[in-house]
């Protein structure tokens, strides 16, 4: 996709590029961390929501200005997405784990560590891959990736428990596959189909488990919610799309 950055490269305040690529890492990483949507961050630095996707995409660089508001908004630093920042060795990327995603029965199962109560928290560690490799099985940009290690046996055999999947971080459907997925704030890994009608699909790969269906509440007060085969209700929000996990040999 072309990029825009108007007539002159935006620069930091030591006068060094911004680095399209390195700021939509750093903030898509900042979003994640701190649980914030793309439109809360446009909210909070007076910029527009449709700006903020196409600096997520790397399609427009930011003017200081702008970016500026960003980063004290997130607390990031300019060393983190100008062009001048110390970078790793070009053939290793770090990539942030969050902790671990159930790979649940149904939808009332399933968390992220961290406080208990399945929200997901600033990542735990960060693991090194091979960004040419990644690059290549992937087509995307590793510097936007996170991981989560995946429990439960819904997605065995193809997924074995405690499988690490690395994934880019989504706020919806962008086509059917596996999704790290926030089910009233309990997070899953589902295989998601999405229907004409917004209808969700959860389909396992273990063949004990049943698929289940979520149809939209289109009345709802909560935006994304959906009715469960159970006949419960459960707000469903995506949070990413796994890219990558190892295959078992």
């Amino acid at each position: 996709m072309p990029r825009s950055s108007g007539p002159a490269t935006p620069t930091a305040p030591d006068g060094s590029p911004i680095d399209p690529d390195r700021f939509a890492a750093a903030v898509s990483a900042a979003l994640a961390e701190q649980d914030l949507s793309q439109a809360d961050l446009a909210r909070a630095a007076d910029v527009s929501r449709s700006s903020v996707s196409r600096y997520l995409s790397g399609a427009l660089t930011p003017s200081r200005e702008t970016a500026a508001r960003v980063l004290d908004t997130l607390g990031l630093a300019w060393a983190d997405v100008s062009a001048a920042s110390p970078a790793l060795p070009a053939e290793v990327v770090l990539i942030p784990r969050d902790g671990y995603a159930q790979g649940a029965r149904s939808v009332e199962e399933g968390y992220v560590n961290g406080d208990g109560h399945g929200h997901v928290v600033a990542a735990l560690e960060r693991d090194p891959y091979s960004r040419t490799e990644l690059a290549r099985l992937t087509g995307m940009d590793p510097d936007r990736f996170r991981s989560c290690t995946i429990i439960g046996d819904s997605l065995v055999p193809e997924i074995p428990p405690n499988t690490r999947a690395v994934y880019v971080p989504v706020e919806e459907h962008v086509g059917d596959g596996l999704y790290l997925v926030a089910i009233d704030e309990a997070h899953v890994v589902k295989r998601v189909q999405r229907l004409a009608d917004g209808t969700l699909r959860f389909l396992p790969y273990n063949p004990d488990y049943e698929p289940e269906t979520l149809t939209p509440v289109r009345d709802a007060d909560t935006e994304n919610t959906y009715r469960t085969g159970t006949g419960g209700i459960a707000v469903v929000r995506f949070v990413g799309k796994v890219v990558y996990y190892p295959k078992a040999a």
